[in-house]
């Protein structure tokens, strides 16, 4: 179980790991093309977007992967009714963006929304095509739409840069992203077991997955608040720059997740659902502990070395982006294990126990995130942020160890506890180094190399052992 596990990880990893690279070069070429200010806007767009995209699921792809056979029926009931689902939801976020011009006092939302609104209705169609890639573990596939998506949206960009259209560009560049990886998505399903899906408007068939979908969708609902209140409020209550400026640091933070986390759960449901529960617990276990081993040295690295990382990928003019970076760093390995825990809980078939332990999370980071609002600042708002997920952190795996696994989660806190403990004389040794020895060569591309290679070379002589017997132990 082991191998098959993790060779469909690897799979998901190596394949998100070209997307995510030309997605970095793309930004760093963004960030020099437009302001914080410009970037604000899109920010303040997209965090209501994200709200809206969740009824364009309402839990149906984790649902439809927990099912061992899809029948043809149900494959085209769950595709029209995304299609119907996807125009209302694209009607109602336009006319949402109307109260967006009201809120951020810009007339200018309602014409952006027109170009989102497509975006959100392309996106709801693309649920089946996406499953039934999925289902077979062809990440490969995937990568190379988002790939050949973001290199003609780039190039698209790039084009209309030079007519001078302003920020609007980057709203096209997303409707266009959406246009290509849908019709993409949906000829390659072909090749599928699913096959194509076609229209089927008898929606009694919807019936086999709403009662796990309606969990998932609700937990969606309250993480999403959980995730994105601070952009909503920092937008309105601070300044659109200053949300520009957060959600860039929150972005590069975020991008070792999404590499590693974000490409790891879609390959856990389809190979974990229907399992014993005792070998579910177990790769758990050795999932987390590899989790934790890389994790610790990108976080490391990420907070010592913020400010360089900041102005080599996005000039000068985001130089506010670095402390956020080296508050946020703090919970990248805390993230990065919170967020498998929900393909746990669906490949246990518990998506209420989800549902249950987000909402107390919600709750708490809610809270934290509108104390740093108040405080004042988004470097409140960060540190807030780091004490929120901390807590959320313990309260979510509490919930599954106890009531989902139904053991003691001590074994779980002493492979973390260990973990922390074999990377303690790294940690103290390259802190000290680099923060009480200069480095600089003047050069920022050589400063972050020099900075690299003392981190591996301090964990060559110090974890070397520990490394290769948690990552390439994959029985």
């Amino acid at each position: 179980m082991s191998k098959k596990l993790y060779s469909s990880i690897k799979k998901s990893v190596f394949g998100n790991l070209s997307v995510y690279l030309l997605q970095i070069i793309s930004m760093i070429f963004y960030a020099r093309m437009f302001t914080p200010a410009e970037f604000g806007i899109v920010a303040s767009v997209q965090v209501f977007v994200i709200f809206f995209q969740l009824f364009s699921d309402l839990g149906l792809s984790p649902a439809l992967l927990s099912l061992e056979k899809i029948k043809d029926e149900l494959r085209d009931s769950v595709f029209t009714f995304t299609i119907v689902l996807g125009v209302v939801i694209g009607f109602i976020f336009y006319g949402f963006t109307f109260f967006l011009n009201i809120y951020y006092e810009n007339p200018l939302y309602s014409f952006y929304g027109i170009f989102i609104s497509i975006a959100i209705v392309l996106q709801t169609m693309t649920t089946i095509p996406t499953v039934a890639l999925h289902r077979e573990t062809k990440f490969y596939t995937i990568a190379a739409v988002n790939i050949l998506s973001e290199i003609l949206s780039f190039i698209v960009v790039i084009t209309l840069y030079n007519f001078d259209y302003g920020v609007v560009i980057l709203f096209i560049r997303i409707l266009l992203f959406s246009i290509i990886r849908f019709f993409l998505l949906y000829i390659l399903s072909k090749n599928t077991l699913l096959k194509l899906a076609k229209l089927n408007f008898d929606f009694r068939h919807l019936s086999e997955v709403m009662r796990f979908s309606s969990f998932q969708f609700l937990f969606n609902i309250v993480n999403y608040f959980s995730r994105n209140l601070d952009n909503i409020l920092i937008g309105k209550y601070l300044s659109i720059e200053a949300l520009g400026i957060y959600d860039k640091s929150y972005q590069l933070m975020r991008y070792p997740l999404q590499l590693i986390t974000y490409s790891i759960n879609p390959a856990i449901q389809p190979i974990l659902s229907g399992e014993k529960r005792n070998l579910i617990i177990v790769e758990h276990n050795k999932l987390i502990e590899k989790l934790l081993v890389m994790s610790v040295p990108i976080a490391l690295f990420m907070g010592i070395n913020s400010e360089d990382i900041v102005l080599l990928l996005f000039g000068e003019q985001w130089s506010n982006v670095g402390t956020l970076v080296s508050i946020l760093s703090f919970i990248i390995p805390i993230q990065m294990v919170l967020s498998t825990s929900g393909a746990f809980f669906q490949s246990l078939k518990k998506p209420q126990l989800l549902f249950y332990s987000g909402a107390i999370a919600a709750l708490i980071n809610i809270t934290f995130i509108i104390t740093g609002v108040y405080l004042g600042s988004i470097v409140t708002v960060a540190i807030c942020l780091c004490i929120s997920y901390s807590l959320s952190f313990i309260v979510i795996y509490h919930v599954l160890f106890k009531y989902a696994f139904c053991i003691s989660c001590v074994d779980f806190y002493r492979i973390i506890v260990k973990t922390l403990w074999r990377y303690a004389p790294v940690i103290l040794l390259y802190s000290a180094i680099v923060t009480q020895f200069s480095l600089s060569t003047k050069l920022v591309f050589f400063d972050l190399l020099l900075s690299g290679t003392l981190l591996l070379a301090l964990l060559a002589i110090f974890n070397l052992k520990m490394l290769k017997n948690t990552l390439l132990n994959t029985k």
